[in-house]
């Protein structure tokens, strides 16, 4: 039950990462966000980055966040919903970076 409470607040949360991040909202920062060389360049490298990986950053926050629901629902004790919401949560922002990675390297190839 915690562990799916923990989930969907973490799917909620990275759902609104993905919004921000589609919206061009999210800065260049410290904290959150795809943190690998490319998108960390520069200020542009880093708005088409995260816009590229918008779409899977919020899928995965969704996923995760559906997960964490469904189990809540059915109120079962088994952790297979859950642990389904996180694999899929990990293998959607994995993709999302490397779009934002392949997306940041043809605007630094660009420079």
């Amino acid at each position: 039950m915690l562990a799916d409470v923990v989930i969907l607040i973490a799917g909620l949360s990275i759902m609104v990462l993905g919004v921000l991040s589609g919206l061009e909202k999210l800065p260049r920062n410290a904290w959150v966000g795809i943190r690998i060389a490319s998108v960390m360049e520069s200020d542009e490298a880093w708005r088409i980055g995260h816009r590229a990986a918008a779409r899977w950053t919020f899928g995965g926050g969704f996923f995760a966040a559906a997960a964490a629901i469904v189990s809540l629902s059915i109120g079962t004790e088994s952790a297979v919903p859950t642990l389904i919401g996180a694999f899929g949560l990990v293998v959607l922002l994995l993709i999302g970076t490397r779009v934002a990675s392949t997306a940041a390297q043809a605007l630094n190839e660009r420079r």
